[in-house]
């Protein structure tokens, strides 16, 4: 499947939506149901995605469209203005599929995805992130060569009337032809690791600077660090105890060898 990522089990739990933040999100369809075919479709999805981010007071920084789901960085101007956004448009597109394929019913896999970045470092590499996931998808040899999604007017200065550039992307340099060329070089760089942004956008985790997520978490009251699935890792005892003796001062592992060494020698 193009640009479907597989499925991770996650604790469900109320979405972090904070006004003026961005925000990652990410949509699926529902298995075997692709949700564009073909070129209308696309430019019927990016017409809505422009209607909607306008009518919701939404600002969009990038964004991907691939055959089975959907990727965007963006900001909602008050709280909950992204949410709504993600709603209008899923109904919108699934009342379209619905109708191009003489079927009913869901046409998404649940609801999106979605986490809040923080720190500019951290807002150009989710940009970066989503504008790469037609090159991970294998759908384009370079996000550029892409048409559906925003890498040409972030990377080339193609007009897009769907794109806002976000605050980091601007502090890039004041001059766009500069700034331009700096994204490039971001998107011809090496590709970070996605395995840790993207349970952070499952898990509904924030995403960001040191100092972005010691605000999160003061104002959550709860850590905002995403958590790998599955259970805890379980040690023995022996690895238990060489972990505890790891913890101790200089002077008091000496003195617990010591004595390990004279009971030892008395058996």
């Amino acid at each position: 499947m193009v640009g479907c990522w597989p499925e991770m089990i996650v604790p469900r739990h109320a979405r972090l939506d904070f006004a003026g933040k961005p925000q990652l999100v990410l949509q699926q369809s529902a298995h075997d149901r692709p949700m564009f075919l073909d070129e209308d479709d696309y430019r019927y999805y990016r017409a809505e995605l422009q209607a909607a981010s306008i009518q919701y007071g939404c600002s969009v920084h990038a964004y991907a469209l691939l055959p089975q789901s959907v990727y965007f960085l963006v900001t909602g101007s008050g709280r909950g203005n992204v949410p709504r956004m993600m709603q209008s448009l899923g109904r919108r597109f699934a009342h379209y599929a619905n109708q191009r394929d003489g079927t009913h019913g869901a046409r998404w896999l649940g609801r999106y995805h979605s986490c809040p970045v923080g720190g500019d470092a951290h807002v150009l590499r989710a940009s970066v992130f989503v504008e790469l996931a037609p090159v991970r998808a294998g759908a384009a040899t370079h996000a550029q060569a892409y048409p559906w999604s925003s890498a040409a007017c972030n990377a080339q200065g193609s007009v897009d009337p769907c794109i806002t550039p976000s605050s980091a992307y601007l502090a890039l340099s004041v001059q766009s032809r500069a700034r331009r060329s700096r994204y490039r070089a971001l998107l011809m760089g090496t590709p970070p690791e996605d395995g840790e942004l993207l349970l952070h956008i499952k898990q509904g985790r924030a995403w960001g600077s040191v100092g972005f997520l010691r605000k999160m978490a003061t104002v959550l009251g709860e850590s905002v660090r995403a958590r790998p699935r599955g259970r805890p890792r379980k040690f023995s005892r022996s690895a238990k105890l060489a972990q505890f003796c790891t913890t101790l001062s200089p002077f008091l592992l000496t003195g617990w060898m010591s004595l390990q060494q004279t009971l030892d020698a008395s058996v």
